[in-house]
């Protein structure tokens, strides 16, 4: 009678193991999934946008005025070195 006492209790324990692995791989409830965030055009707050428009643009100007203040002291070493030394003012 033992053995049938066996039997019976590792049937009860594979339907458990069986219906735990059913639940876990059962898709989530609805309560538990969030709602999906997509940051589509129609989505994303004017402000963000705006902000993002001036901060390219300032970075844009920032490069130009670099490659300008660069360029002009390029042609005033330029030429000061075209000038013969004696030429040269004190």
């Amino acid at each position: 009678m033992s053995s049938g006492n066996e039997i019976v209790e590792m049937d009860d324990v594979t339907r458990k193991q069986e219906q735990v692995a059913t639940v876990a791989s059962s898709p989530a409830s609805p309560q538990t999934v969030g709602p999906a965030k997509a940051d589509t055009p129609d989505q994303v707050p004017v402000g963000r946008r705006l902000a993002g428009i001036l901060c390219a643009v300032a970075l844009a100007c920032a490069i130009a005025w670099g490659l300008h203040v660069r360029a002009a002291n390029e042609a005033a070493v330029a030429t000061r070195l075209k000038t013969p030394p004696f030429c040269q003012s004190m």
